[in-house]
Order: structure tokens, then C-alpha cells, then sequence
């Protein structure tokens, strides 16, 4: 059995990160077909140690379900608009959750 598309994979990564990640309000994704990799932006509604810290445990068991697909990095940032910043990358894809 093949590999999945590169394509395929990176959007079941967003799809999943934000119905899994608690307290998730963005996630952006910039990803890298050639090296096999993935960094996730992380937007939390509540940027407190204690929502990120549930955070980090929920990207310890994600990292683990792709470990044989892709290298996973990951950061939180404060900016929580729909929109992409100024200095995000092209080709990124952003996965949001409904507003709450």
C-alpha cells in the first residue's frame, strides 16, 4: 500500500489539530513536501500557561500518529485573526475552528 498525497496528509493534520487541540482558535500550517515537513502555528483563545500546557500534550500524541510521515514543529502565537500575518510564508494553509 502507497503512501497518501503529501497534500492529503497535511490537511488531515490541520483537520485533526483543531477538533483535538483544546481551546484552539487557528492553526496555520507551513509545510514542505521535498524535506517531509510540517511547522504549526498554534492560536489559542486563551493564551495561559495552563491552556498551552494542555496544548503541548495534545501535539505530543499528534507528533506520535504522523512520527512515520512527518517531522512536526510547532509554536503558539498571539496572533488570532483569521487572516494571515504579514510575514507568513506562501504556501501555508490555515485550519480555524467556528467561532465561539
Amino acid at each position: 500500500m502507497g503512501q497518501e498525497p503529501f497534500e492529503v496528509i497535511i490537511d488531515a493534520l490541520g483537520s485533526y489539530a483543531v477538533s483535538f487541540i483544546p481551546d484552539v482558535h487557528l492553526v496555520r500550517i507551513y509545510s514542505d513536501e521535498q524535506d517531509r515537513t510540517a511547522h504549526l502555528e498554534i492560536c489559542l483563545h486563551d493564551g495561559s500557561w495552563e491552556r498551552q500546557s494542555a496544548a503541548i500534550d495534545s501535539m505530543v500524541e499528534i507528533r506520535a500518529m504522523y512520527l512515520n510521515e512527518l517531522s512536526i514543529s510547532y509554536e503558539f502565537d498571539t496572533e488570532t485573526d483569521d487572516e494571515l500575518s504579514e510575514s507568513a510564508r506562501a504556501g501555508s494553509q490555515v485550519f480555524a475552528t467556528h467561532s465561539r
